[in-house]
């Protein structure tokens, strides 16, 4: 059952916050990119990701709380510019996943994910595995990879590609 057409919706992939719910580089320049895409997208809706796991965010609120007050407080995003529901995931499976409900609520007419460079190839094979969506309604938008630490970018690659050759093997557009 869908509801009226919504103009879009940018949707920002979560990333790590500590235990003390302070936001990580990783996490805050995506949140930078996505208002950054909001500025340029007035009246599209943003739908944030992230809920908890041991490897982004054991606090007792979901990382997609710490990213929206991050949006207001921070980047003064009007809390008029959230779509009104997150999604709570605990990886970019769920992300995917857990949105196709709300994007086939909404009827979007433009999808814009927000994420970094090196997990771009990994979101593209499970958007294209998990989601039906029209010709030319999504795009992506993307935090440079020269943005993080050379240290830290080298053990983020390196985990996506095992993570990439994992889906090719096993991942065929659902959780089982």
């Amino acid at each position: 059952m869908k509801t009226r057409m919504e103009s879009g919706c940018i949707l920002i992939l979560g990333a790590p916050n500590d235990q003390n719910g302070n936001l990580s580089l990783l996490a805050k320049t995506r949140l930078i990119q996505g208002a950054k895409v909001l500025s340029l997208h007035p009246g599209f809706k943003i739908l944030l990701t992230g809920g908890f796991g041991k490897h982004f965010n054991d606090t007792n609120q979901p990382h997609w709380k710490y990213a929206k007050d991050f949006l207001i407080k921070e980047l003064s995003v009007s809390p008029d510019s959230f779509l009104g529901v997150s999604i709570e995931s605990a990886n970019t499976v769920e992300d995917v996943e857990k949105s196709k409900s709300i994007f086939q609520k909404y009827n979007f007419k433009k999808i814009i994910v927000v994420t970094s460079e090196f997990h771009l190839k990994r979101v593209k094979y499970i958007i294209e595995k998990a989601l039906d969506l029209k010709e030319n309604t999504l795009s992506y938008s993307c935090v440079a990879d020269k943005e993080l630490d050379e240290e830290l970018l080298k053990e983020l690659c390196e985990h996506e590609k095992q993570a990439i050759a994992y889906f090719q093997s096993n991942y065929r557009g659902s959780l089982e």
